[in-house]
């Protein structure tokens, strides 16, 4: 038993994964051969002081914690790039391993010890990033939405991600959004090793978006703004004793938010997909007195627009809230814009 000095809660990106066909090996021999590969031939030299903060094995799975969402997307890939491509047959074993790998990114405990030494990570995106990895093809990386949001924001230029699909995670933990992971020189319809060296960069080309890319981007962009404000309210409840919050989906395309302060309401809002005076093709809000089945009155609007390099959000009404200039809004960045206009009767 360590005397810890503290216990400190931070946004921590996680990876979990383990080894297909590992519990087939009946060798022990053969079997403390392969942790020492993965440990010193994997773990060893992938990891650095800079890439990562915590790291934790078990025979063939490992648990990794970063502060560096980037650095620990590169790290998964590489050690999927290594086990796939290993000569498991001259290793040793009758047929090839494959690997899954999860990324998470929440909130989370972290431990440090008296020494500096970080000695945990606990919390429930833990156990999200565990139920992740279960439902993880063979051979390949998926990361949640959360994950998934950090990544675009960053836009790493060596890295892509591609929607994978709501899918229901294991041991009955629900659903969520999952995205595929691959270096950009990948193709997406058939992953190759590559090293993951960066493209040169290209020039833009304009070209006029098609009905569905701007329907897809909707779409996702809502599912990102739902994501964003639920891990919002998540941590402004934890944040403070005195606040109560909620999300609550009405359709797959529509949900409210609830903030109370020592139990008095403060604020509700309803965001959906589409809105009686501007047509479909946005996302709506609305905040304060609302009914659930009137979707005609609207404090705001996000528009789906492209100007022939990208397409984005564009806020129709009201102010934007810390960005007076801003027209164009990523998904994050509106969902920013939303949070900060429905949490300003707190500051009240």
């Amino acid at each position: 038993m360590y005397a810890y000095l503290m216990v400190t809660e931070k946004l921590v990106s996680m990876l979990f994964s383990d080894l297909k066909g590992f519990s087939k090996i009946k060798n022990d021999d053969l079997k403390a051969k392969l942790v020492s590969f993965l440990k010193t031939d994997i773990l060893g030299q992938l990891l650095d002081s800079t890439n990562h903060i915590y790291v934790n094995t078990w025979g063939d799975a490992f648990y990794i914690c970063s502060e560096n969402p980037i650095a620990l997307a590169e790290i998964a890939l590489l050690i999927r790039d290594r086990i796939k491509n290993k000569d498991w047959i001259r290793f040793g074993l009758n047929e090839d391993l494959e690997v899954r790998i999860a990324l998470h990114a929440q909130m989370a405990r972290v431990v440090t010890e008296s020494d500096g030494r970080i000695s945990n990570v606990t919390g429930k995106g833990v156990d999200t990033t565990a139920r992740i990895e279960p439902v993880t093809k063979s051979n390949e990386v998926f990361c949640s939405e959360a994950f998934h949001q950090i990544l675009v924001s960053e836009n790493p230029r060596n890295i892509r991600s591609f929607p994978v699909g709501r899918t229901a995670l294991a041991k009955n933990f629900g659903e969520m959004n999952l995205f595929r992971l691959v270096w950009t020189s990948e193709s997406p319809q058939h992953p190759q090793f590559i090293t993951g060296t960066p493209l040169p960069p290209m020039p833009p080309i304009k070209r006029k978006r098609t009905d569905r890319e701007k329907t897809d981007f909707l779409y996702n962009a809502f599912n990102i703004i739902r994501s964003y404000l639920q891990q919002a309210l998540d941590q402004l409840s934890n944040s403070n004793p005195d606040v109560e919050c909620s999300l609550r989906d009405i359709t797959n395309t529509k949900f409210i938010c609830e903030i109370y302060l020592g139990g008095e309401h403060k604020n509700s809002c309803k965001v959906w997909i589409g809105g009686d005076l501007f047509g479909g093709n946005g996302i709506s809000y609305s905040e304060g007195r609302f009914g659930l089945d009137n979707d005609s009155s609207i404090n705001e609007l996000l528009q789906v627009e492209d100007d022939g390099f990208e397409i984005f959000l564009k806020p129709l009404m009201g102010a934007v809230y810390g960005q007076s200039d801003k027209t164009k809004f990523s998904p994050e960045q509106a969902a920013e814009h939303l949070w900060k206009r429905f949490t300003n009767p707190l500051k009240y």
